[in-house]
Parts: C-alpha cells; structure tokens; sequence
C-alpha cells in the first residue's frame, strides 16, 4: 500500500512529519468523497483512468541547498626542546550540497468518487506539506 523511495544520503532533518502521520492521514481518507481530499491537500496535479480505475495524483519536486558540516582532526608532532611534542587541531566547516525533495500521492476512487485505494512516494522533505495537511 506504501512505497517509498530512499532518502538522499545527505538528507536533512526535517520538522515533526512522519511516515506513520502520511499512513495514517491518507488511511483516514479511505471510504470518504474526493472532495474531502481536495479540501485537505489541495487540487490534484492531474487525474486519469487506468485500468477502469479513476486515479488523482498529487505531486510536488524542488531542489534546495542544505548546510552539510564537517569537522576535520589532524595530529602530529612537533619538535620541543630535546624531544618531540604531540599536538591535535580540529577543524569545523561545511558545504552547502544540493538536496531533491519530491513527493508523490496517487488516490483511487470508485464509480461514487469515493476513495477505494493510496499510495505514496518520495522523501519526507518533499512530503512534509501533505503530511501537515493531512494532520489537521
């Protein structure tokens, strides 16, 4: 009922949206009118038939820089006096790195407009909206 696609391996942490808020708004939506789901999420971005089946679609894709920070250590030793002294610097930077967030929402409904079926993919940064949505 649920796919989702792995998060970017330089994913940043994202507000209090969850998975579990996404399954559970959209498994609210199931046996309820479409238009309960227009009024929660917003138009869809397209709708089709597939298969006899009425599909509406939601989706969303942006791309954002975010913050990567990086702590580097070196040691060594240095010459003191009749011998060798160790020695250890840190040092903290970072990057900014490019993150894609995208999110994709299908809802299948009936004869009736009423929604029979769900699925969802995409990564929390991009789902993030509908997941609010869903939990109000």
């Amino acid at each position: 009922m649920r796919k989702i696609a792995p998060l970017a391996a330089a994913a940043v942490l994202v507000g209090c949206a969850t998975w579990g808020q996404m399954n559970e708004g959209l498994q609210g939506l199931l046996g309820q009118p479409i238009e309960v789901a227009i009024n929660k999420i917003g138009y869809p971005t397209s709708e089709q038939t597939l298969a006899g089946r009425k599909l509406y679609r939601w989706g969303s894709s942006s791309q954002q820089m975010a913050y990567l920070p990086t702590t580097t250590t070196t040691t060594g030793s240095f010459g003191a006096g009749s011998g060798f002294a160790p020695y250890s610097a840190t040092t903290t930077g970072g990057t900014f790195v490019p993150v894609n967030y995208n999110c994709q929402i299908t809802l299948a409904v009936d004869a009736k407009e009423t929604i029979i079926h769900y699925e969802y993919n995409g990564n929390l940064g991009g789902c993030e909206r509908y997941i609010n949505a869903l939990k109000k």
